[in-house]
């Protein structure tokens, strides 16, 4: 995939081809590991993952409006100008995905979790 992709789409079809095969990888961890046994793909397992992805999503919006409010407010800087916008994002976005986590789980999860 990636001899494939870097002629048309360069660094990014590279990228690209890398993360489809991370994915692909996955899944065929999570299919051997549940056929062999060692996953469940019960409902308490789906239930985590809709949870796991609503909190990306709430991530998402955040990290679009914030990159929208970095690209605006830190214009006015003359250096440092893309650091202090990646700070930022990387600030929004740690207490976004931390807060959503916790309200979706609870802070019971979160102890079962570092105890384990």
């Amino acid at each position: 995939m990636k001899i494939a992709l870097v002629g048309s789409l360069a660094q990014v079809g590279l990228a690209l081809a890398t993360a489809v095969g991370a994915w692909i990888n996955l899944l065929l961890v999570v299919g051997f590991a549940a056929r062999a046994g060692y996953l469940e793909l019960d409902r308490l397992f789906a239930q985590s993952l809709a949870k796991f992805v609503a909190a990306g999503a709430v991530l998402a919006a955040a990290l679009w409006f914030a990159a929208g409010f970095a690209a605006s407010h830190f214009s006015v800087l003359s250096s440092l100008r893309d650091e202090a916008a990646l700070v930022w994002l990387i600030l929004v976005g740690t207490i976004v995905y931390a807060g959503s986590i916790l309200l979706l789980f609870g802070r019971n999860w979160l102890r079962s979790l570092v105890r384990s």
